[in-house]
């Protein structure tokens, strides 16, 4: 049967475990998942009908009844993904500034997959 998971609370009603990823729910949390990306620890304590969501590209906590609502909030939120997946491999976004001058500098750690390379790149 197929099923529209467009929010975090339809999601979270078709995966079988509270915790995706590093974490720890409390006994007392009823109805509170966490989908965490990133490798430090999310700990959560006596609430309940949350969604938690982490990632490099932000972290995310609401009730599991307001989660739709998510889209009106980030049309207006522009910031560049801080991680991604290629064909050759992975970037994450280590940091980024912009200058008065209109330089930009962008730092990304890579990982590029075995017997996949990257294309040369010239930058000014």
């Amino acid at each position: 049967e197929w099923k529209d998971l467009g929010t975090w609370n339809t999601l979270t009603e078709q995966i079988a475990s509270q915790i995706s990823g590093n974490g720890i729910i409390s006994k007392d949390c009823v109805e509170t998942h966490v989908i965490n990306e990133l490798d430090i620890p999310i700990v959560v304590l006596g609430v309940s009908n949350l969604v938690i969501a982490a990632s490099p590209d932000g972290i995310l906590v609401t009730d599991k009844q307001a989660s739709p609502r998510i889209k009106e909030l980030i049309n207006d939120f522009n910031q560049r993904p801080m991680f991604e997946e290629r064909r050759w491999g992975w970037y994450r976004v280590l940091d980024h500034m912009n200058y008065e001058n209109g330089h930009e500098v962008l730092t990304k750690r890579i990982g590029v997959s075995a017997g996949k390379n990257l294309s040369y790149q010239l930058h000014y």
